[in-house]
């Protein structure tokens, strides 16, 4: 769980998988609520992502994993949880996020590049 501030004082509370495997980074499964200034009231209620994926160290002698990938269906944009999945990956590798419209990278360094997809 994480709380980040929000704009008019209010704050953004992230709920979203654990790590419980060594080098194992789960993605998914994540909420993101926006709470009024005074504490009282959820304003806002945010699904990001509805499964949970895992990845991280793949297995084998040699391999080296050199980004990681998944798709959206809620939204046509990056969630702020992509962004903190790349930052807290160790070694950090990028993400490719497809959505309807847009192929999407973050960076190691949490910038976001984006392409149209072409049908």
């Amino acid at each position: 769980m994480a709380v980040l501030p929000a704009p008019q004082d209010q704050l953004y509370v992230y709920i979203y998988p654990g790590q419980t495997k060594p080098r194992i980074y789960p993605l998914g499964g994540d909420v993101r609520y926006l709470i009024s200034a005074d504490g009282n009231k959820i304003v806002e209620r945010r699904q990001m992502h509805k499964s949970i994926l895992e990845s991280g160290a793949p297995t084998g002698k040699g391999k080296k994993l050199v980004a990681g990938f998944h798709a959206h269906v809620f939204s046509d944009l990056p969630e702020d949880t992509d962004v903190f999945h790349v930052l807290t990956q160790d070694p950090r590798v990028p993400e490719l996020i497809r959505t309807e419209h847009f192929q999407y990278q973050v960076l190691i360094d949490g910038a976001i590049t984006i392409e149209k997809v072409r049908k």
